[in-house]
């Protein structure tokens, strides 16, 4: 994780690094994962793995219908996605 926190430092606004720490700090139970998932979604909404990161946090919080959504639209912007 360290290395993405350095890279993030650099880069704030980099979606693919905010998004590995997230499931990084996901894996390690750390509330962090959350606002870093979201923060990387906003800025890159269309990633297939942004998304689905954002979903699985969401999922855990409880916010079922919202997950879906992001995994459904994620699926329309994706459809021979596998």
């Amino acid at each position: 994780g360290r290395w993405y926190l350095r890279l993030i430092e650099e880069r704030p606004d980099d979606a693919t690094a905010l998004n590995h720490l997230a499931v990084v700090y996901q894996r390690q139970k750390k509330e962090e994962a959350f606002a870093l998932a979201e923060r990387a979604f906003r800025l890159l909404p269309e990633s297939e793995a942004v998304a689905d990161t954002y979903a699985a946090l969401l999922f855990e919080r409880g916010a079922r219908a919202q997950a879906l959504a992001v995994v459904q639209e994620a699926l329309r912007s994706h459809p021979t996605s596998s």
